[in-house]
């Protein structure tokens, strides 16, 4: 597998990851407003794949420019 297929992949896994996590989040605050642990840790779970996915695109981006 080329770097660039390999980075494409691990994108599209933090991409999906993402969203189901966005999913479990908003499922959460409907089922348990009050569970305030388990929102605030979905969220930071959230934020890191949104983080690594950003990496990722950003990293593709640079490798096809140059």
């Amino acid at each position: 597998m080329k770097p660039e297929e390999h980075i494409r992949a691990e994108h599209e896994k933090a991409v999906v990851k993402k969203n189901d996590l966005a999913e479990k989040l908003r499922q959460l605050e409907e089922a348990e407003p009050k569970n305030f642990h388990d929102i605030w840790m979905t969220r930071d779970q959230i934020a890191y794949w949104q983080g690594m996915a950003e990496g990722l695109q950003f990293a593709l981006d640079a490798m096809t420019r140059g």
